[in-house]
């Protein structure tokens, strides 16, 4: 990997895997995953400097598919995201040989990823390996825009380059913002995304900033856990988590809405389970947990004695608390 000098090693976030080292043609690569865990990003690097295999001179070679057809050029313009393997005749795709184990690793066998895709008389697959909004191919697709892009389309970097007088009035909105959404929430009304010349709302940065603001404000201190049950209106349980603990600067108490994650039932397991994956998924440890609490009065009363349980055989600091008020 590039910059081994021990008087100035560069980040992991910076190291790039030896571009001479990676093979180009996509039928003579190893898995992404053989590569040692801690190289793996830097494979990636590499390959995003290499760019995807597209042979545009080569001549491609007949195959009898429901008659003589060949893999057309033209399929490279449509799909960025296209490699062709002139050792194996076939095509891949770049962006899941990259992430597609990060994104989908229950999955079974992909032609795109495995062996290869040749059907030359079924061009629709292509659009069938793309898929769905939610498919593991944009959701790899993603990854390798944010990699190949690096710090510079992140909020928080945007942010932390952002002067004093911006910062501050960014902090005026937000907190206008967040004054208006715990309204709504308190009203049970809905929060629509626009702002007041109608263009539409940022909301994917919005949250993602008050995803950070939630996390700098708890900062490495311990905080208590608040999880609520209830069905929304199509009768799906879903579970709302509160976090509850002391501000640094204040001394206060402070109470902060995590989120809302539909469970598929209201069994112990199912329970803690969503719990746990909205603190990682915030970037918090449930070591840090000094207390929990939940509501009796709510589908998760049979429940409790075996969600407590499981959550202390985490946390043993994790004290339990019967009932709990939500808002005051």
């Amino acid at each position: 990997m590039g910059g081994s000098s021990t008087s100035n090693v560069p980040l992991e976030e910076d190291l790039v895997y030896d571009v001479e080292l990676l093979p180009h043609d996509p039928g003579k690569r190893i898995n992404i995953m053989d590569y040692p865990a801690n190289e793996r990003n830097a494979v990636r690097r590499g390959y995003i400097l290499k760019k995807p295999c597209q042979p545009k001179t080569h001549d491609f070679p007949q195959r009898q598919v429901s008659g003589l057809c060949r893999f057309s050029i033209h399929w490279f313009k449509k799909w960025d995201w296209l490699e062709y393997s002139i050792e194996k005749d076939a095509t891949f795709c770049f962006v899941c040989y990259l992430f597609k184990n990060e994104v989908d690793s229950y999955s079974g066998g992909d032609a795109f990823v495995d062996g290869g895709f040749r059907a030359w008389n079924k061009p629709e697959r292509f659009e069938k390996h793309v898929g769905g909004i939610n498919s593991a191919h944009n959701l790899a697709y993603e990854k390798y825009v944010n990699l190949r892009d690096g710090k510079k389309k992140s909020i928080l970097n945007v942010f932390a380059n952002a002067s004093e007088v911006i910062k501050s009035e960014y902090f005026i909105r937000l907190n206008a913002s967040l004054t208006c959404l715990r309204f709504l929430l308190g009203q049970g009304l809905t929060f629509r995304g626009h702002d007041e010349s109608g263009e539409s709302y940022n909301r994917g940065n919005f949250l993602e900033l008050l995803k950070w603001c939630i996390i700098e404000e708890v900062g490495d201190d311990y905080f208590v856990i608040l999880a609520d049950e209830s069905s929304d209106v199509s009768q799906k349980e879903q579970l709302a988590l509160v976090l509850r603990f002391v501000n640094r600067d204040s001394g206060k108490v402070m109470e902060r809405f995590l989120g809302i994650v539909h469970v598929g039932n209201t069994i112990a397991l199912t329970l803690k389970d969503a719990i746990m994956s909205l603190l990682v998924e915030h970037s918090l440890s449930p070591s840090m947990i000094r207390g929990k609490g939940y509501d009796g009065a709510s589908n998760m009363k049979g429940e409790i004695n075996g969600l407590k349980t499981l959550i202390m055989n985490d946390t043993p600091s994790a004290y339990y608390i019967h009932h709990f008020e939500l808002y005051d």
